[in-house]
Order: structure tokens, then C-alpha cells, then sequence
């Protein structure tokens, strides 16, 4: 059990450097919280001014829910002078830690306060725009599938791979939902001692755009880095994609123990590695070997098996035909990013390369629905122009009818990429459905206007000129027709949702699933 000292605390910070100036009271905590709703008895309340908030202002909440200290930014909210608020109005027998700062500090000391997980498990980051979640599954999943294979074997075991990311924190089977695909640096450091204590030797982190500008991960002990890939996205909030590509440089390039793993099948990738180069790093490459010099991990020879991919994988002398229960050529390069960051991470190869065919998909993740006499329904994420396209040319390959797509654009996001993700259904659907998708604080109406200004009437890729329609205020109704007038053989596609359990609309979080509806309208 976690049992940290006021005074030991204040000493730690001081040994970094810190100012600090602590009150003379000094008990034990056995929880470190940056919101004072998480606050009880044993929690240190960590206050300090955040984007939106300061943090400052909710103390004496966190005092009321049974906070047991204070650990709180010295300085003033416009910097002039120290912050007056504490120790005043904190009863005497409640530890006040003033310390300048403190966000600066906040690494250091979530990670010295659970007694430094990483240092016991391998702290892995991937980052791209797509392919994030999948790879953070599928490594866990191979990483199951090689324990049990040695088990057999009578070999040890190598230790469970835990989870951070979208979908929820730590085994599949075995996730609970966050806030924030990037945690901050005190949720982090409980989750990786949570999963530690669960028996974890290496743990998948998804690292957002978001979460690398706004300094979430800085001071993060990461061992290795991945990239998927980088196509439009965010752009609300990093105005340009050189300016999005930037963000997610700063975070492969980092100085990590294991070799960055980068897909070569993608152009922004293939910069990454050559500006890698020229500075004498080390990249663990992985794509797809089309002749001339091969990844040093590659695939070749892919196609399309009933509802899954075949393909031959080879690292070094290593090399074995696999087959996934997968759909989507995208998926091979999920799968591809997974394996290699354990191999960089000093997993064999071979036993990598046996787990594969062992993978499933990911909640709302090219998830399929289907019954005798109905269509196929895929359920998926994809919520931007590449992940549309990359989605339905998947679902294309497994049509053998028509391919309707139902999707929607977000509210209060990118604005510019809606009418490029109409364009993008209507290259490879034959019925568009546009729908609601999040409407947030925005009139749907207006959003499914611009979404089709993006539809110009060109044939798709099979020649056929899609049937769109816009009309569609209701997601559910929008479903149910796409699945009712279709019928075996065809295919529906799902997208924007995926996993999430909510419509977003104004400030409310409504109850809402695509899995679930998808399901009840086929009797399953």
C-alpha cells in the first residue's frame, strides 16, 4: 500500500530543486488526486491553476470530501507575488505544501509518490492519427497469447502488457473508461502502479496530439515510441498539418531506450525516419516489401480470406504466413506496430509472429454484426477523411452486393474536413446515409450542410454513382433504414462512434451506442 509523509514529500521536491514552503503539520497519504472530486480520506489534493480552471478555488471542496493535505502552486495567478489562499484558510491539522512551480514538478512527483512504476514495467508510447487504440490492444493481446503458448511450454511467463488510451486503461476484458485518451502525469503514475501490482511488465500508451502539446506526457520515462501514420485531423486545434506533423515529431524523436518504430508506408513516416538518420539514430522501420531495400519489418503477399487478411511477415531470418481474423489492410499495419514495438522492446520474433493469428478487433473497431438472412454491419471509429476512406475500401473488399455507409461529423471540431469525408464516402459507397455524429454546441443541420458540400456526383470505385442522402436528424432512424432495405450480401458501414457510449449534443452527454442499436435492430 502507497504511504507517503507530508515531510518526506517536501524533502523530495526541495531535493529537485524546488522552492518550497511546507506547513509544520505532517501526516500520511495514500492517494495522490488533481481534481478535489477524487478527494477522500488519505488523498493529497494537488491544486494549481489548469487551462480552464484553477485549481486553487477548490481546496476547501477537497477539504469538505476528506481531503488529508495540500500540496498547491506557491505563486500568484498573474505571477506578481505568492499565493495568499494558503496556509490561511487551511485548518492547522491539514499539511499545506507550497511549492513554485508545481506543474513543473508534477512528473516527478506523481512518479516518486507511487513509488516509481516505470522503473518496473516498460512504459511504450504510440502516436499517429489513426491506429492508435488498435495497436495498444493488439500488443496486449499478443503479449497474452505468447504467455499462454509458454505456458504450455513450461517457459515463465513474460508478464501481462497493459493499456492507456482511448478505449479505457488496463486489460482487455478488464478496461475502465477516462476522461482523456492522454492522462496527466498523477493519473498516469496510479494507472502504471495500478497495472504493475496487476502483474504488467510492459504497458501501450496512446499519445495523442493533444496530450504531447499540452505537455501531458513531458517527463514522462517512456522506453519507446511508435508512429502509425498521419492524415487530416485536429486541425481545430493545430490550424495547420505541418504544425500537427511537428507535434507529433517532438514526441518520436525522443531520446528512448528502444529504437522508434515508424510505418514506411507512409509519407510523414518516411520523413521522420530519413530526419532520424541524418541525426545517427537507430529506426526500427516496418512496411510493406515491394523490392529495393525491405523494412526490417515487412509484409508481403496480402489478401483478402473470408473475413480476415493472409499475409507472410518477416523480421531478419525470422518469417512465417499468418493469417488474421481481420478485416481492413489497414489492420496488417496495426498489427505490424504492436509487433514491432515488442520486438524492439526485446520480444522474440517468432513468438510474436505465432501470437498474430490470435487477434481480435478492438471494440467499435471494424467490429462486425450479422445474422443469417441480414447484411453484414461493420461498426467503426473512423471519424476522419483517411479513416473513412481506409474503412469502406475494407468494407468494399468483403461486399458483394451494395455498401451503404452511415456516418456524421463532430460539432465544435475541424470544419474543413467535412465535406473531404463526404467525398470520401461517396469514393467507395454506394448509398450515403449523413447523419448526426456529436453535434455539440452546433446546429446539426448546419453540420450535415457542410458535410455535403463535399459530394460531386463522381462514380465510385466500382463505377456506380452513390445514392446520398442528408435528411437524416436521428442517428437511429438513419441505421435502421441503412440495415432494413438492405439485404444479404450487402454491407453497412457505422462510422464516427465506434466504441463511445454517448451523442454529445449542446453540453449533454446522451446515452447512446452504435453497437447496441445495431444489435437490437438485428434481433442479436
Amino acid at each position: 500500500m502507497i504511504k507517503k509523509a507530508a515531510g518526506e514529500i517536501a524533502s523530495y521536491l526541495e531535493s529537485l530543486g524546488a522552492e518550497v514552503r511546507a506547513s509544520a503539520a505532517d501526516v500520511s497519504f495514500t492517494e495522490l488526486a488533481a481534481s478535489s472530486t477524487e478527494c477522500a480520506e488519505g488523498s493529497l489534493f494537488a491544486a494549481f491553476p489548469g487551462s480552464s480552471s484553477d485549481g486553487r478555488k477548490y481546496i476547501g471542496d477537497a477539504i469538505s470530501r476528506g481531503a488529508s493535505g495540500i500540496v498547491y502552486e506557491l505563486s500568484s495567478a498573474d505571477g506578481s507575488g505568492d499565493f495568499t489562499g494558503v496556509p490561511a484558510g487551511v485548518p492547522a491539522d491539514i499539511p499545506a505544501i507550497g511549492v513554485r512551480d508545481l506543474r513543473k514538478y508534477l512528473p516527478a512527483l506523481a512518479s516518486f509518490f507511487y513509488d516509481h512504476p516505470a522503473e518496473s514495467l516498460h512504459l511504450l508510447g504510440v502516436t499517429g492519427t489513426n491506429g492508435k487504440s488498435s495497436t495498444a490492444w493488439y500488443a496486449s493481446l499478443i503479449t497474452d497469447s505468447v504467455n499462454k503458448r509458454r505456458a504450455v511450454k513450461g517457459l515463465p511467463s513474460l508478464g501481462r502488457c497493459g493499456i492507456i488510451g482511448t478505449v479505457g486503461n488496463g486489460f482487455p476484458g478488464e478496461l475502465h473508461h477516462t476522461a482523456n485518451t492522454t492522462p496527466g502525469p498523477i493519473q498516469l503514475e496510479r494507472e502504471l502502479r495500478r497495472q504493475l501490482d496487476l502483474g504488467a511488465t510492459r504497458c501501450l500508451m496512446e499519445v495523442s496530439s493533444q496530450g504531447i502539446a499540452g505537455g501531458r506526457v513531458e517527463g514522462v520515462p517512456f522506453r519507446g515510441s511508435a508512429f502509425t501514420n498521419l492524415s487530416r485531423d485536429h486541425l481545430d486545434f493545430h490550424k495547420t498539418m505541418e504544425a500537427y506533423a511537428a507535434v507529433k515529431w517532438s514526441f518520436v524523436r525522443g531520446d528512448y531506450a528502444n529504437a522508434p518504430v515508424i510505418n514506411q508506408d507512409d509519407a510523414v513516416g518516411r520523413e521522420f525516419t530519413e530526419r532520424l538518420v541524418r541525426e545517427g539514430r537507430k529506426v526500427f522501420t516496418f512496411g510493406e516489401a515491394t523490392g529495393g531495400k525491405e523494412p526490417l519489418l515487412s509484409f508481403r503477399e496480402s489478401r483478402v480470406e473470408g473475413n480476415g487478411l493472409s499475409f507472410t511477415v518477416r523480421y531478419q531470418d525470422t518469417e512465417r504466413r499468418v493469417t488474421l481474423p481481420l478485416i481492413g489492410s489497414f489492420n496488417i499495419y496495426n498489427a505490424l506496430t504492436a509487433a514491432g514495438m515488442l520486438i524492439a522492446d526485446g520480444m522474440d520474433a517468432a513468438e510474436v509472429f505465432e501470437a498474430l493469428p490470435d487477434l481480435r478487433p478492438l471494440v467499435g473497431r471494424m467490429e462486425m454484426f450479422s445474422r443469417e438472412g441480414s447484411p453484414l454491419v461493420i461498426v467503426d471509429f473512423a471519424h476522419t477523411p483517411d479513416g473513412i476512406e481506409k474503412s469502406l475500401a475494407a468494407a468494399r473488399e468483403h461486399t458483394r452486393g451494395t455498401l451503404t455507409c452511415v456516418f456524421g461529423a463532430g460539432g465544435d471540431r475541424d470544419h474543413g474536413k467535412r465535406p473531404l469525408m463526404a467525398a470520401a464516402a461517396e469514393k467507395f459507397a454506394d448509398r450515403v446515409f449523413v447523419t448526426d455524429d456529436n453535434p455539440r454546441s452546433e446546429d446539426p443541420a448546419a453540420i450535415r450542410r457542410d458535410v455535403a458540400a463535399g459530394f460531386t456526383g463522381a462514380v465510385n470505385s466500382v463505377g456506380r454513382k452513390a445514392e446520398i442522402r442528408t435528411d437524416f436528424t436521428d442517428r437511429a432512424h438513419a441505421i435502421r433504414e441503412a440495415i432494413e432495405s438492405s439485404k444479404p450480401g450487402d454491407t453497412v458501414a457505422v462510422l464516427g462512434k465506434g466504441h463511445e457510449e454517448y451523442q454529445i449534443v449542446g453540453k449533454e452527454k446522451r446515452p447512446w451506442s452504435d453497437q447496441r442499436a445495431v444489435r437490437e435492430i438485428l434481433g442479436i
